[in-house]
């Protein structure tokens, strides 16, 4: 966490992609990569947004709803290559 800090604006965000308090508990372990994110549909207009940086989808890393008004659980949150390291 003390990395990813240091790349998030006042509002937790990196580019726009939220950084949450959920994402807290998987920081300093390891996971495989499962998957580069590049295009996303927009909640709010259904249409699919083209991503500027390609974010990466972690296999179990998921959200566990607590911190965003218990929202879905067991959900993948995006993460940007930069917060990750390589082992």
């Amino acid at each position: 966490m003390k990395d990813i800090a240091p790349t998030l604006n006042a509002q937790g965000r990196d580019r726009g992609l939220w950084f949450d308090r959920d994402m807290i508990r998987h920081c300093g372990r390891q996971f495989i990569v499962l998957q580069r994110v590049e295009r996303i549909i927009d909640d709010a207009t259904g249409q699919i947004r083209e991503l500027k940086t390609p974010s990466l989808v972690l296999e179990g890393a998921e959200a566990s709803g607590e911190f965003l008004r218990f929202c879905a659980q067991h959900e993948y949150p995006l993460w940007r290559e930069a917060w990750l390291s390589r082992e």
